[in-house]
């Protein structure tokens, strides 16, 4: 009796954790940040937008400094979610608009550019 209680419980906790993964999976933005050639090398400028991104809860899946490419994740319900927001950050941290390029993109491309960086 006991153990077939403890198997219900334990299927019930590991069923309700994998639908709260797969539901922060369906509530996420990614974006793809492109800041001219070289631009996420510089000293001062990297590590500050890093921190600006952090600040306003995005998490960075990628920083690629050959590429320049970064991939941002936001929340998908939130004010940071928007490419509008994204560029604006970039922005303030000190990159010139004429080097940004912000575009949302989806579980597809995310999955190659990290795939793609991995190898």
């Amino acid at each position: 009796m006991k153990t077939t209680v403890f198997l219900l419980i334990l299927i019930t906790v590991l069923f309700s954790s994998n639908i709260h993964a797969q539901e922060n999976a369906n509530n996420s933005k990614t974006f793809k940040v492109h800041i001219g050639d070289n631009a996420l090398m510089c000293p001062n400028l990297g590590p500050k937008l890093k921190t600006n991104i952090q600040q306003i809860g995005g998490e960075i899946l990628l920083f690629d400094q050959q590429d320049d490419i970064m991939l941002v994740k936001t929340e998908a319900n939130s004010k940071t979610s928007t490419v509008a927001y994204i560029t604006k950050i970039v922005q303030l941290t000190g990159y010139p608009n004429e080097l940004i390029t912000v575009e949302e993109i989806g579980k597809e491309e995310e999955e190659k550019l990290l795939h793609k960086n991995q190898k």
